[in-house]
């Protein structure tokens, strides 16, 4: 996440690890009412991400690395506007219902496959792909009018810690220099 305003001209924030919680379950929890009230399992997590959404400036954009979603190569979501996917089983029917219409960041994705490619690591673009939960979830809650661009990248799917540390420090980099 990155923003520079008036007021918080030099804060940059470039890892934060958010939770999701039990899949769409804090989601769940928020929008029950009445006799339909669920219980609130996630009301700390549902807390600290609002909390976190207020305390510091909107980003410009999100770049969501999400451990639901594997491939040979790191890969990026470059559609404009996502649909999401429900990656998950066994909830209640309106968890598969839930909305995020958050849009795409093509313009950074497509920057982001460049620098990285650069750099030496195996990436690839995704145009199909949407948002997992790992994504709609936490900026659910934290950007509920979905007004922040976001793209997600995959990690690889033979977990090699050693790739995924590169992976961090040419973010990093990439992100620190503009």
């Amino acid at each position: 996440m990155q923003q520079r305003t008036q007021t918080h001209p030099s804060v940059r924030i470039n890892t934060a690890y958010i939770s999701h919680g039990g899949g769409p379950l804090p989601l769940l929890e928020m929008q029950s009412v009445g006799e339909a009230r669920m219980s609130a399992y996630h009301i700390e997590m549902i807390e600290a991400l609002k909390a976190l959404s207020t305390d510091l400036p909107k980003p410009d954009a999100v770049i969501v690395i999400s451990a639901h979603w594997e491939d040979t190569e790191v890969c990026v979501t470059t559609h404009p506007e996502p649909s999401l996917i429900y990656d998950y089983y066994g909830f209640p029917k309106e968890a598969y219902s839930l909305e995020y219409p958050a849009k795409g960041e093509v313009a950074l994705a497509t920057l982001l496959l460049k620098r990285l490619a650069g750099q030496g690591i195996a990436v690839r673009e995704d145009r199909a792909r949407g948002f997992d939960h790992g994504m709609f979830i936490p900026l659910s809650i934290m950007y509920p009018s979905a007004d922040v661009p976001c793209i997600q990248l995959s990690i690889t799917s033979d977990l090699d810690s050693e790739k995924h540390v590169l992976l961090g420090k040419q973010l990093g980099k990439l992100l620190n220099s503009g």
